[in-house]
C-alpha cells in the first residue's frame, strides 16, 4: 500500500502555492494537474511520482475527521480543509518532505498513515 498522508487546515492550498513550492525543493519537482482538476501529482524530473494530492475538502464537522483518521488522530479545532495525499511504494523521503512544508505553509498539520 502507498503512504497516506492527510494535511488538515484552516486553509486550502491553491495549485500555484502547491506548484511554487515544488520548484523551490533541490532538485526542483513538477507538478501536473489532472484534466478533470481533482488531483495534482508532483513527480520528480523523469516523471516519477513523490506525492499526489487530491483537491481540498472543506471541513464542517470535525468529528468526521476523527472518525475517518482514527480516534487517536489530533484534529486541530481550526481545521477547516482536509487536504488528502498518496505517497508511492519506495523513498518517501521526499514526498514526505513536501507534505510537511505545505501543511506548514498554510498553517497546518500532517498526519501520516500507512508507515510501519
Amino acid at each position: 500500500m502507498p503512504v497516506e498522508v492527510a494535511i488538515l487546515a484552516p486553509a486550502a492550498a491553491n495549485v500555484l502555492a502547491q506548484r511554487e513550492l515544488a520548484e523551490a525543493m533541490s532538485p526542483p519537482l513538477v507538478v501536473r494537474e489532472s484534466s478533470n482538476a481533482g488531483s495534482i501529482t508532483i513527480s520528480e524530473l523523469d516523471n516519477t511520482p513523490v506525492l499526489t494530492l487530491l483537491r481540498a475538502k472543506r471541513v464542517d464537522d470535525s468529528s468526521e475527521l476523527r472518525r475517518v483518521l482514527g480516534p487517536g488522530a489530533h484534529v486541530p479545532s481550526e481545521t477547516r480543509f482536509w487536504t488528502e495525499g498518496y505517497l508511492p511504494y519506495g523513498d518517501v523521503r521526499r514526498g514526505l518532505i513536501l507534505a510537511h512544508a505545505l501543511a506548514a505553509l498554510i498553517e497546518g498539520v500532517t498526519i501520516v498513515k500507512g508507515m510501519d
